[in-house]
């Protein structure tokens, strides 16, 4: 009498090892999928419209600050640090559809130049993971375009005019002009506060008016779209077109944004976003003001207590502003750059880089 041996042992062991097999392919799969990784584009290579795109694997806006001081760009050739003008963080989606983008904008790149950007090794996502090693990438800027010659136009030569003998009038009796009536600015809202003279002489200059309701509001944040505006008012620029966002073509600031943007005093998020109803932050009122006011921009200023959370793009205009006694600091001695600027406090930059000119 034979026996049937059953199969169940061989095949229990025999998913027992697929198991395990799996289980210790996982923390393999999961490290492939954890790699924080970084990809370089140059999507503008004009010198001054210059866009460096990298689009990254995982996020990292809550790192954002310090991330930023981690990226380092500079002339291939000379070494040279190179300081982009402003920059862009887009977090959008979700797992294949998702972007995480940094976006890089330099205006006053040369023509035909090579420059490097490196990426340190501890650049680190949301999650604590690193890039773990540096990551590099060169760009070379176009070269200047040929502008035609402008035709020389002869002067026409001056007729000669015999001088003819001249005749003496009898000096009239001179006009006194009546003196102007210094204009009244009645704010119901301003009486007391620390800006009220500095309001007053504004709203005098024509540059920047109240509400309907006679007020001011100065302890309310102002837009990027009203700071432009009372700019190119107080600073009397003449009008330009040269340049346009896709984002403004039917905002009541349209005008004045273009001819801001048009004399290089103001830059946006990107080549077509100028975002006109963001609030203006004081890292960004400084670079604009010292822009408008023509001043020379150095790095030796007033020193902060919060100078490392200063953009890069944004320094030199802070210490500029700040030698110039246009902007100060709060009474801890802090500047809070990315902190949002009151309607007082883009008057008083204002009147005193007016006098700084």
């Amino acid at each position: 009498m034979f026996m049937r041996r059953s199969k169940t042992p061989v095949a229990l062991l025999t998913a027992l090892v697929f198991v395990l097999s799996l289980f210790f392919s996982l923390p393999l799969l999961a490290a492939e999928d954890d790699a924080f990784t970084v990809n370089f584009a140059a999507t503008k290579l004009s010198p001054q419209d210059t866009v460096i795109q990298m689009d990254f694997s995982k996020g990292f806006d809550r790192q954002l600050e310090n991330d930023l001081a981690k990226i380092h760009v500079s002339d291939k050739s000379s070494g040279q640090n190179i300081t982009y003008s402003d920059y862009k963080y887009t977090n959008e989606g979700k797992q294949a559809e998702k972007v995480r983008r940094l976006e890089l904008f330099f205006n006053k790149l040369n023509a035909d130049t090579t420059y490097a950007i490196e990426l340190d090794a501890d650049f680190t996502a949301n999650n604590a993971t690193t890039l773990g090693e540096k990551q590099s990438f060169e760009f070379t800027t176009t070269a200047p375009e040929e502008q035609p010659a402008e035709p020389v136009t002869p002067e026409p030569e001056e007729p000669v005019v015999e001088p003819e003998e001249p005749v003496t009038t009898e000096p009239e009796e001179p006009v006194v002009p009546e003196p102007e009536e210094t204009a009244k600015v009645e704010l119901k809202d301003i009486s007391g506060h620390w800006a009220k003279d500095i309001i007053v002489e504004l709203v005098n200059s024509g540059a920047v008016s109240g509400y309907p309701d006679a007020t001011f509001q100065p302890d309310k944040k102002i837009t990027r779209a009203e700071f432009t505006t009372i700019l190119v008012k107080a600073f009397k620029l003449d009008a330009k077109t040269d340049r346009d966002f896709t984002d403004i073509t039917d905002h009541w600031a349209k005008d004045a944004i273009v001819t801001a943007a048009s004399h290089g005093i103001v830059n946006g998020y990107d080549a077509d976003n100028f975002r006109p109803d963001n609030n203006m932050t004081r890292e960004q009122m400084a670079v604009m003001i010292v822009k408008a006011a023509q001043l020379n921009e150095n790095s030796e200023g007033k020193q902060f207590t919060d100078n490392d959370k200063i953009s890069s793009w944004a320094a030199d205009a802070i210490a500029t502003a700040s030698q110039h006694q246009i902007i100060a600091g709060y009474p801890d001695n802090s500047f809070k750059p990315q902190g949002e600027a009151t309607r007082a406090e883009a008057a008083t930059v204002i009147i005193k880089a007016l006098q700084a000119k």
